[in-house]
């Protein structure tokens, strides 16, 4: 699959003529593909006006937002949006690690192959992730040991809406949605014939190394999109011993303790590549992509490699572990017609068809085979404004056909069809804002090997209001009602799974699961003090979660699927100070934390509730150059769920250069030089399943470039 990416390296480089401009006031479209990143201005002292990040932020449209001028600063809900260069420095092998530094997102981080967002303490049939709009069709959700399936570092834009309010996308985005958006159905005709981008990255820990590249060249109406990928990177490094304290304890030390390089941790054959087109015309375009993908990684890291700088090189001896090898073939159609018809001034699909298998490796044998055979669509009709009233209406289904087969299969084969239908309106008042919304979704979930078939019907709103008393301000609050049926992971799992170091027991009797959220919102973006304020409390009712019940299975600890009252709250806070300016650099300092507690009604802590965390960052702008420093300090976490062990507190010192040595060509070429964990601190995930077995990596190096032309 290499081929992929040296041959889209090549159109991209062929490419001769000057790409255009952007407007430095470019916005986002509302069809979910991304533009250029504005060009500096040659009398400011930043490529974004000398603005404070969090400023910049507030004012960046969020098209996975419900509303026809939806900004982070007029969007209830808290929202974050990665792009540009601080989504350059962030990216990483997975979407997970990507985006666990933005408030209130942690990672799954369950091997350095596969991480999946957690937001807010909730993860896995509760957080959508999105692949332009639509679903991934991947089994990410049904263990964390399995990969989501998009490209990090060809991803040009990465939005995400924490909490409930997104009844737009299912209720399976009650924690909130993921959207990765990349371009890959061209919606616009490139101004100069053609626009192109290379990309790349090396990580000194895991001798993490990879490149992509992307072009869209456009013929008349038409434009054809290109893309390719590859990484490869070595097992990583960790300060210390693999295994916790904790677990040591427990279990008794070993003669000799895994530590350092962890071996079986790499990622190889991790390579892909898209074809797209589009009909581009005055009102809209209709579009089509093929894309595939494959990644083969490591799922253990248990024994000490004997081996020093030599042996972490390019010719490591090979080792029979567990591994996952995986590949996908994808199909998306999209279109979108911005014409009156009747009460609706635009029309846009989505459809999207997925092959996906993996398998687990045990050495050269295959051991599980999963396949997820899907489809997914959505059509949406935007109303046009009566007054000022505005609103969206939709329809969208899911088709699942799920199978896992091998001896160590815990999830038999099932059929899933959902079928949902939603309505939002929003109502403009002065310095008011109005918005509510319901959903209607069923869902049959049935399969042959248990003889179950089961069916569910599930009824979700939202309603919410903001009061902006001036430019400045903006204070809103949202209340949301969701229903969300049993996954089949939850209803029918039975079997050892070895990934997750569990023996896994769902629950066929498990009823819809109902989530509250009260959400209330403070937002500030204009003067030298910036920045936002989110306060959650969401009680459920019959939640769903994996409960360690103390018994043993082959010889593995006994996970049951089980259904409680809980409640889980918290909050974000992001705050940015602009100290000092002039026509050359802008100095800021930052803050942040974010919190979230939860617990069984009556009972005890849940399980893998991620701790208390704070930033604080200091930061110098201009034009050719910006540094920037920053601590992270990551609280213990002793409110364990039962037989949970706890993890300690740890302070990571992270730093970063981004020089753009041609701020004024059209060429847009960056590149970010990045420190992470430079004191090469001992730290833990509480978060993952593997949390006492494989720390997070130690002291990490990164280049990253970016040429756009």
């Amino acid at each position: 699959m290499t081929r992929w990416f040296h041959l889209f390296v090549l159109l991209a480089a062929l490419a001769s003529q000057p790409a255009f401009s952007q407007d430095s006031g470019a916005q986002a479209p509302t069809d979910g593909s991304t533009q250029g990143e504005p060009a500096a201005s040659s009398d400011t002292p930043t490529p974004d006006d000398g603005e404070p990040a969090a400023t910049r932020g507030l004012d960046t449209m969020v098209v996975t937002a419900p509303g026809r001028d939806a900004t982070r600063f007029n969007v209830i809900q808290g929202t974050n949006v990665l792009e540009g260069e601080e989504l350059l420095r962030e990216t990483s092998a997975t979407l997970g690690e990507t985006l666990e530094r933005q408030p209130g997102i942690t990672s799954t981080g369950f091997v350095p192959g596969s991480a999946r967002p957690v937001i807010r303490g909730l993860d896995g049939p509760r957080i959508r992730v999105l692949n332009n709009g639509v679903g991934t069709l991947d089994a990410s959700v049904t263990s964390p040991d399995h990969q989501t399936a998009v490209e990090p570092l060809l991803m040009d834009r990465v939005e995400v809406i924490r909490g409930a309010g997104t009844l737009r996308f299912g209720s399976s985005g009650v924690g909130g949605v993921v959207n990765v958006l990349d371009g890959r159905i061209p919606t616009e005709v490139p101004e100069n014939i053609y626009d192109a981008t290379v990309r790349g990255s090396y990580g000194t820990n895991a001798r993490d190394r990879a490149g992509a590249a992307a072009v869209d060249v456009g013929v008349g109406q038409f434009v054809i999109h290109g893309e390719g990928f590859v990484r490869r990177t070595n097992d990583f490094r960790v300060p210390g011993n693999a295994r916790s304290d904790d677990l040591i304890a427990l279990e008794g030390p070993e003669p000799n303790e895994p530590g350092g390089y962890l071996i079986n941790t790499d990622i190889d054959d991790h390579q892909g590549g898209a074809l797209g087109g589009s009909w581009v015309f005055d009102k809209g375009y209709l579009g089509a992509s093929w894309a595939t993908k494959e990644s083969n990684y490591g799922l253990s890291g248990l024994i000490e490699e004997e081996h020093g700088e030599e042996g972490h090189g390019e010719e490591e001896e090979e080792v029979d572990g567990p591994r996952i090898d995986m590949e996908q073939d994808r199909y998306d159609f999209a279109g979108e017609l911005n014409h009156p018809l009747g009460p609706f001034d635009q029309a846009s699909f989505r459809a999207v068809y997925g092959d996906y298998e993996h398998s687990e490796l045990e050495g050269d044998e295959v051991a599980t085979k999963f396949t997820n055979e899907a489809w997914e669509g959505r059509f949406e009709l935007r109303q046009a404004p009566i007054g000022d009233l505005d609103g969206t209406v939709g329809v969208q289904f899911v088709s699942r056909d799920f199978a896992a087969l091998g001896a160590e299969a815990f999830v038999p084969q099932s059929d899933t069809f959902q079928f949902g239908i939603f309505a939002i309106e929003q109502l403009a008042l002065g310095p008011f804002s109005l918005e509510g919304g319901f959903r209607y979704e069923h869902t049959n979930v049935q399969s042959d090997e248990v003889r179950k078939d089961l069916t569910f019907n599930a009824f979700s709103f939202s309603l919410g209001g903001s009061w902006s008393p001036d430019e400045d301000w903006l204070f809103g609050v949202q209340l949301t009602r969701t229903e969300r049926a049993p996954i089949a992971e939850e209803l029918f799992s039975n079997g050892p799974h070895l990934a997750t170091f569990g023996f896994e027991v769902g629950d066929a009797s498990l009823d819809k699961e109902i989530g509250w959220g009260l959400e209330a919102t403070a937002r500030k973006r204009l003067g030298p003090v910036t920045g936002s304020l989110s306060l959650f409390y969401n009680p459920f009712e019959d939640y769903i979660f994996q409960s360690l019940t103390g018994e043993e299975e082959d010889g593995l600890p006994v996970r049951m699927y089980v259904q409680n009252d809980a409640v889980l709250w918290g909050g974000e806070l992001e705050l940015e100070w602009l100290a000092w300016q002039n026509e050359h650099v802008a100095v800021a300092f930052d803050a942040g934390l974010d919190y979230v507690r939860g617990r069984v009604d009556g009972g005890p802590d849940l399980p893998r509730i991620p701790p208390f965390r704070a930033r604080i960052g200091a930061e110098a702008r201009s034009r050719y150059v910006d540094g920037r420093i920053e601590v992270w300090r990551v609280d213990e976490q002793n409110r364990t769920g039962p037989f949970e062990l706890p993890t300690e507190a740890y302070t990571f010192l992270n730093a970063s250069v981004a020089i753009r040595p041609m701020p004024d060509r059209a060429k847009d070429f960056s590149v970010v030089v990045e420190g992470r964990n430079l004191t090469d601190e001992k730290a833990r995930n509480h978060v993952s399943f593997t949390k006492d077995i494989l720390p997070l990596a130690g002291i990490d190096v990164r280049v990253l470039a970016r040429l756009d032309f």
